[in-house]
């Protein structure tokens, strides 16, 4: 039965299965026959404990009892001195607070198992003891506390509350028990601390009078004994028995304190201290003049003023006004319950002072004086502004203008002025010269003068003459220009140096395109015969022409014809420091044929010229610094080979000619600081940017303006086309770093800038 056991056929090793008998046989087989041996092995069952049941928890001094479904067990304990349990009845005796393992033990031939189980002992309550004051006043707390946690406080009547906390509140004064209550599962056990509640202390109320006079008494009292009298400050005292004595006028707090072990309490009582009657001083001037007034005041108020006659009068204010000129008494009068006091002050009544009039001259020059008198001697004289000065009576111009002059007596009333309006007249000014220093030689400047009314003078009208402020020049030279300025007080003259420049030396033209140019005819050279001497600047200008670049010392320069007609191009020579200037200018007819464009290119170190069709071809290059132009001599043909040119000193060209039109073009261009129209100005926005560029040109031109923007190496990364000044380009596809704005209009450029891409 191999559910019961199985045995190895060779090694007759048996192995258990499951519980029952099984049969085993042992087997021979020879040419004989078979022959058998059997015999009967039982599979016994392992042992097993089955689980413990029952109530494991006990409190000291009883008992409870635990089972188990398989019988046949041992009951022990781990911790005897916890609790006990009796082997067989599994009955468990509990001995002290804690906890411990509860075994049930089964054994048989097979071996032993053991089912186990924690068993708790726990405590009895314990309310522990209350500590903290055994007093507490109605309205304060204290705070009690006990060395067992989780308890609950109670007060035994409403003389005291006591919170969860165990803060006791005293309600009214009386006595109270406080109680302290544990609970657990073994029961409930309560700890008492007795608790006084002391009274508030009372001060009662004050009986008496409110007021008592200075240097007199009054006797206060309280229904209330045992307190203790006091006053607020020294105007009054107050006895160990509720005497009152007033010493000075005021107000004073009369208070009477009671203290027991819950604090203190002062009831008060408001007490005014009437003074002696007292009128105090009289403040304020003794002199007072007539027909003014001054105010007299006193330190102790409530008092009336009266005036010994009718010299002066006096406000119920103390205000004193003087009537006619000699003496009187101011008197003060205060009266109270306990009589009247007075004071007087003596007052003199003084006349008013009298200036009289001015005697003398209304006018005075700058510079002289006149002299003017008092009619009434003892007075001082003094001047309104600086215009003039007086003294003694002398009054002296000192700048033009009006000025009041016053003569001033004074006594002790005040003083009484007398005034007399002074004209001071100015002298002749003739201001000063404005304009420039220098005129040029044949040409005119104006010179200008704040003051009008003026004469204009030259010192030599050999070199230069003047006419109402215009200088001309007549010769070279250094001469004086005068304005001068007359009035009644003389003649005031302001002067000026002028020197009349010479001309600088006209620049002559000695590099020149043909006098007859086809529309369109680019970059001709035009340029001086020598470079500008020392203090001279070359200037190039063009009439219905375009400079497009100037050489360094502006020698040569570089022209454009757009436009059909007759077109004139200017060499201004300027002198350094005057200003003064001269030309030198060539017409050119500008006919309707229009020049044909060609283009330069390099490669395979040749220059190639295209288209092939011109008639013919010269080549040459212009000094990258002056502009010079050098023809290359038999360079004639549609290319120029150089194997190594230098593009850095040199701007390559070529002259083709294609009927009666000739044209000059470049494989760089040269761009001097004038081929930008300063006319026209370019915004780019947002800069930087990261996604596009929005371009504005403010010019009044915007038709078919072609927009490049080029790397820092200058090649062309892309272009776009405007016809009305704004134009908006994409750039999130550039990388990051600085670009070039560049705008052309019929192939000229006309304005730059740059942006950075984030």
């Amino acid at each position: 039965n191999t559910a019961v056991a199985t045995i190895g056929s060779s090694t007759g090793i048996v192995t258990g299965v499951s519980t029952g008998t099984s049969t085993i046989s042992y087997t021979i087989t020879n040419g004989c026959g078979t022959a058998a041996a059997t015999t009967i092995v039982t599979v016994s069952a392992t042992p097993n404990a089955g689980t413990i049941t029952g109530t494991a928890t006990v409190c000291p001094g009883n008992t409870t009892t635990l089972s188990n479904a398989t019988s046949g067990g041992i009951w022990t304990s781990v911790n005897i001195a916890v609790a006990t349990i009796g082997s067989s009845t599994g009955i468990i005796t509990a001995v002290a607070t804690g906890t411990t393992t509860i075994s049930y033990t089964v054994t048989n031939g097979c071996g032993t198992a053991a089912a186990t189980r924690v068993a708790t002992v726990s405590p009895l309550p314990n309310a522990g003891t209350i500590s903290g004051a055994a007093a507490v006043c109605p309205g304060s707390s204290i705070t009690l506390t006990n060395s067992v946690s989780g308890g609950t406080w109670s007060s035994s009547n409403a003389n005291a509350t006591v919170s969860a906390g165990g803060v006791v509140t005293g309600v009214t004064a009386g006595s109270n028990t406080i109680s302290y209550t544990v609970t657990n599962s073994c029961g409930t056990t309560v700890t008492t601390k007795p608790l006084t509640i002391s009274p508030l202390p009372n001060a009662g109320s004050i009986s008496g009078a409110s007021v008592v006079c200075a240097g007199s008494s009054i006797t206060l009292t309280n229904s209330v004994s045992g307190g203790t009298w006091s006053n607020s400050n020294a105007n009054a005292t107050v006895s160990a028995g509720g005497v009152v004595t007033g010493v000075t006028a005021g107000a004073n707090t009369i208070s009477y304190t009671v203290t027991n072990s819950c604090g203190t309490t002062v009831t008060t009582k408001p007490l005014t201290i009437s003074p002696l009657p007292n009128a105090g001083s009289i403040f304020g001037a003794s002199v007072v003049c007539a027909g003014s007034s001054i105010t007299l005041t006193n330190s102790v108020s409530g008092g009336t003023w009266s005036s010994s006659n009718a010299n002066a009068t006096v406000s119920a204010g103390g205000v004193v006004t003087g009537v006619t000129a000699g003496a009187n008494t101011i008197t003060y009068t205060v009266t109270n319950s306990c009589g009247t006091a007075i004071t007087t002050q003596p007052l003199t009544i003084s006349p008013l002072p009298n200036a009289g009039n001015i005697i003398g001259a209304s006018s005075v020059c700058v510079g002289s004086s006149i002299t003017l008198s008092g009619v009434v001697a003892g007075g001082s004289w003094s001047s309104s502004n600086a215009n003039a000065t007086v003294f003694g009576g002398v009054v002296t111009g000192v700048a033009a203008g009006t000025n009041m002059i016053s003569y001033a007596v004074t006594n002790s009333c005040g003083t009484d002025v007398t005034t007399k309006t002074i004209t001071v007249n100015p002298l002749p000014n003739a201001g000063s010269i404005s304009g420039a220093s220098g005129v040029c030689l044949g040409a005119a400047i104006l010179l200008t003068n704040a003051i009008t009314g003026g004469t204009w003078s030259s010192s030599n009208n050999a070199i230069a003459t003047v006419s109402d402020g215009i200088v001309t020049g007549v010769a070279s030279g250094t001469i004086t220009i005068s304005y001068a300025v007359t009035n009644m007080c003389g003649t005031d003259i302001a002067i000026k140096a002028i020197t009349t420049n010479l001309l600088p030396l006209v620049p002559v033209i000695s590099t020149q395109s043909p006098l007859t140019v086809c529309v369109g005819t680019m970059y001709q050279n035009f340029g001086a015969a020598t470079q500008p001497p020392v203090n001279v600047t070359y200037k190039w200008t063009a009439v219905k022409a375009a400079i497009w670049a100037q050489g360094a010392t502006h020698q040569y320069a570089l022209v454009n014809f757009n436009t059909t007609g007759i077109a004139y191009v200017t060499l201004n020579a300027v002198a350094t420091g005057t200003a003064c200037a001269n030309k030198s200018t060539i017409a050119i007819n500008v006919g309707t044929n229009a020049a044909h464009i060609a283009e330069v290119s390099y490669f395979n170190s040749h220059f190639v010229c295209t288209p092939a069709s011109e008639d013919s071809y010269q080549w040459g290059y212009d000094n990258a610094v002056t502009l010079d132009s050098t023809i290359l001599n038999g360079e004639i043909n549609q290319d120029y080979l150089n194997t190594s040119p230098d593009f850095f000193n040199k701007h390559y060209w070529v002259m083709t000619r294609l009927g009666d039109c000739l044209q000059k073009t470049y494989y760089h261009t040269p761009t001097a600081i004038q081929n930008i129209d300063n006319a026209n100005s370019i915004t780019v926005y947002p800069n930087p940017a990261s996604d596009i560029v929005n371009i504005v040109i403010s010019s009044s031109v915007h038709s078919n303006v072609q927009i490049n923007v080029l790397n820092m190496l200058g090649q062309t990364i892309t272009t776009a086309e405007t016809t009305n000044g704004t134009v908006t380009i994409g750039i999130a596809s550039l990388p990051v770093g600085s670009y070039l704005v560049a705008c052309y209009q019929n192939g000229i450029k006309i304005a730059t800038s740059r942006f950075i891409k984030n």
